[in-house]
């Protein structure tokens, strides 16, 4: 019997094999051959290379905390509070047998080195070679006769599982196992190489793709919307093609559930500009084992409305102050603008998986930042190209000549990756619909690397500027370019950046004061700089600074949006390192990235000069219940108020007095949340996060008190220190309103709160599905 297996990651597999499940173990008398268990070493096996140079028998460590020894990559001198980016899996592996195992693990070398571990020639003369594998990119690999025919790659999993190859096609061959760690951020480990005539039940099996048959479906096209298809996240990548009538439109990649458990059903949504009559799905490798074909193949349909299960939107993991899409990934926010009382977000998005790939343009508009309405995909790949990071604007003096009617345009400009070229799509009926422009694209970038267009108004000079994520002679920088109509464009400058992806300008008063104007540059990594822009290029006036302590990546700021506000907002993070892949902790929601908080952005001055603040966009308050408000409240008190409040969705703002402050700890929803370290004057926000390595953070009193703020969503937590001076998010497995206590609070009972408020906040997403 197939068993659901709860994995965490995959084995990704080239087109030479296909897997399946091993439904019951086959009967064998003959003994079975240890090929290698590192017990003893590598013995005769071949090392070459840094990666594998050290004892497989070493003492590895215990499982670390989550911020124990984890390695930043390329963090700026001096910068202990800049994170930029982290090195995957740094836990060392687990679930191996006994002491011994070959794996490239060693986070002191900054998963830098590669490596290969090549075993002797042997005879195959059994009918499976089983194995535990497990980590991160790297991969093992078996020749018959000197050619490769089946290799497997790790995808992001610590704990080694186990697997096995069917090699009967080949016995009485030569065989070659080769273990490969090709360097830069990848790790492998393998253990217990077996040749047996048995599969234990639940081994995941691979099969060689003489035992396939290529995908191939056709399907009836007219009124359909949607191509519903099983995935699964074990299952490996198939590479698909989409034809329509016999003419090629798509390509896709997709982890089918082909003899896997299904995950969750995806629903690829269909262009509308595709007419015909048949739709033809098809593999470019055998990928489905002939035993199994025809009952794979009818899962896949088509249908006039998205397959959702029951309950969607409502799953007890499932953020409900932040934005999700209902199945797959999204990630990166694009082209964000208001217009007619409407936010409209625009984010990358891959319908099928839970992982990058597949791009296209997701689309929500919501009158209020916070209750979201899916609409149609506004950019769709092509098979030239893909969509990626863009901008958008709404074009009041039509200074494009694009507009029709009464609305003025509204301009999407995006990347077409593939091409490297800046493109536009763009609408005529107030966001409703999107074009692409005739004569697209706008020019191409300068170098292949080229993202992010954000395009912006300078009033100085009544024109308008575009800055594009670039890299020239091995330089990562941003490019600037002028234009009149927002149609013809031309190169004005370069500013060297690293890490400069999505970057994002605009202007801002200091301190409210429209005759101190500053211009600030964000970029992808939460990084920024407040300088000056003369129209050409950027003059920074402060070192790099950080807008935010956590997952928040390719941050952007809406256009247009009312009373002269800047409102930004950025992704969760997803990968191997981060955190919000909630179907890791939540098998029932098919769902990793999202949103961040709305968040607005303020220029102020701070103790340490210019900086951004950043808060809860104030249409949170919109979701208020139901307050409770407690002033000038010694801990102990306040304790025994707290116990008797019901749980809910929670923004929780406090105040207390520094020269009466002693050390405390609270919890919400049965969790500890907060702490604060009076001695050192440190806090804690607890949870993981995959992106910002330090768990405590010095903090000191503005004007004699401290401030904090936290916004309790399920699976996750957005904090706010003194009015936004800091900000950050923690993701927390199973932190949600159904608790035993809502809120409890220990610690010193000398502390004294000035205030202490808790609002409940009702849930955003309406339950949907059948």
């Amino acid at each position: 019997m197939k068993r659901a297996l709860t994995l965490f990651a995959a084995l990704l597999l080239t087109p030479l094999a296909a897997l399946h499940a091993a439904e019951k173990p086959a009967q064998s008398s003959r003994p079975n051959i240890v090929r290698a268990d590192f017990e003893q070493g590598y013995g005769n096996w071949t090392v070459e290379g840094e990666a594998f140079n050290h004892p497989p028998t070493r003492v590895l460590p215990p499982d670390r905390q989550p911020f124990a020894g984890m390695v930043p990559i390329q963090a700026p001198p001096g910068s202990d509070n800049i994170l930029l980016d982290f090195l995957p899996i740094s836990q060392p592996p687990v679930g191996y047998a006994g002491k011994g195992l070959a794996d490239s693990w060693d986070p002191s070398y900054g998963y830098n080195l590669p490596g290969i571990l090549t075993s002797p020639k042997f005879t195959i003369e059994r009918r499976f070679i089983r194995f535990q594998i497990g980590g991160f990119r790297g991969s093992l690999e078996l020749f018959i006769d000197g050619k490769k025919e089946f290799q497997m790659e790790a995808v992001g999993e610590r704990t080694l599982r186990p697997w096995a190859i069917d090699v009967s096609p080949f016995l009485g061959r030569e065989g070659q196992l080769v273990i490969r760690d090709a360097g830069w951020k990848q790790y492998i480990a393998v253990d217990e190489i077996v040749a047996d005539d048995s599969a234990p039940k639940g081994t995941r099996m691979v099969v060689h793709k003489s035992q396939c048959v290529a995908l191939d479906k056709q399907l009836d096209l007219q009124g359909m919307h949607y191509l519903v298809v099983p995935i699964s996240n074990l299952a490996p990548n198939v590479s698909c093609s989409l034809e329509v009538d016999g003419q090629k439109k798509l390509d896709l990649t997709m982890r089918l559930a082909i003899d896997f458990p299904v995950d969750f059903w995806a629903s690829y949504p269909l262009d509308e500009a595709w007419s015909g009559k048949s739709l033809r799905l098809t593999s470019k490798q055998p990928v489905v084992p002939r035993e199994h074909g025809e009952d794979f193949m009818r899962q896949i349909t088509l249908s006039k409305q998205p397959r959702d299960k029951k309950g969607i939107c409502a799953e007890p993991g499932r953020p409900q102050l932040n934005f999700t899409v209902k199945n797959g990934f999204s990630w990166d926010p694009n082209g964000l603008f208001f217009y007619a009382g409407l936010w409209h977000l625009f984010y990358l998005n891959n319908p099928v998986a839970l992982e990058r790939g597949n791009e296209m343009w997701g689309h929500a508009t919501s009158p209020d930042l916070f209750h979201w309405t899916a609409q149609p995909p506004t950019i769709r790949p092509d098979l030239e190209w893909r969509p990626f990071t863009g901008g958008g604007l709404v074009d009041h003096n039509n200074d494009s000549g694009l507009q029709q009617g009464v609305h003025p345009p509204i301009l999407l400009f995006y990347l077409q990756k593939g091409r490297s070229a800046i493109a536009l799509k763009y609408s005529v009926d107030g966001g409703k619909t999107f074009r692409q422009y005739e004569k697209n694209p706008l020019f191409l970038t300068r170098d292949k690397s080229g993202q992010g267009p954000m395009v912006f108004w300078y009033p100085r000079e009544k024109k308008w500027v575009m800055v594009v994520c670039d890299k020239l002679n091995g330089n990562n920088g941003y490019d600037f370019y002028e234009s009149k109509n927002l149609l013809d464009w031309k190169y004005l400058s370069t500013k060297l950046e690293r890490l400069s992806e999505t970057p994002d300008l605009f202007p801002l008063p200091l301190d409210g004061d429209q005759s101190k104007i500053h211009w600030v540059l964000h970029s992808c990594n939460r990084q920024y700089q407040i300088g000056d822009f003369n129209g050409r290029e950027f003059i920074p006036e402060t070192e790099k600074l950080i807008s935010f302590h956590g997952d928040f990546l390719a941050g952007r700021t809406f256009d247009n949006a009312p009373e002269g506000r800047r409102i930004l907002i950025g992704a969760l993070t997803q990968g191997v390192g981060y955190d919000f892949e909630f179907y890791k902790d939540n098998p029932d929601l098919p769902v990793a990235g999202g949103m961040n908080l709305p968040l607005e952005v303020t220029l102020r001055t701070s103790a340490t000069g210019p900086s951004l603040y950043l808060n809860p966009a104030k249409e949170i308050e919109t979701l208020v219940f139901q307050r409770h408000d407690f002033k000038n409240v010694s801990l102990g008190e306040l304790a025994a108020k707290l116990a008797g409040i019901k749980p809910e969705l929670f923004d929780i703002e406090f105040e207390w007095d520094a020269a009466r402050q002693g050390d405390f700890q609270l919890k919400v929803w049965d969790r500890e949340l907060f702490s604060f370290n009076a001695k050192e004057s440190t806090y804690e926000v607890h949870g993981r996060n995959g992106i910002t390595i330090h768990s405590k953070w010095r903090v000191s009193p503005v004007n004699g008190t401290i401030k904090v703020r936290l916004i309790c969503d399920r699976s996750m937590c957005s904090y706010f220190i003194n009015d936004g001076y800091e900000a950050g998010n923690r993701y927390l497995a199973g932190f949600r309103p159904e608790c035993q206590q809502a809120l409890s609070l220990e610690g010193d009972g000398a502390t004294v709160f000035k205030s202490f408020e808790v609002r409940a906040l009702r849930p955003t997403r309406k339950t949907q599905g059948k």
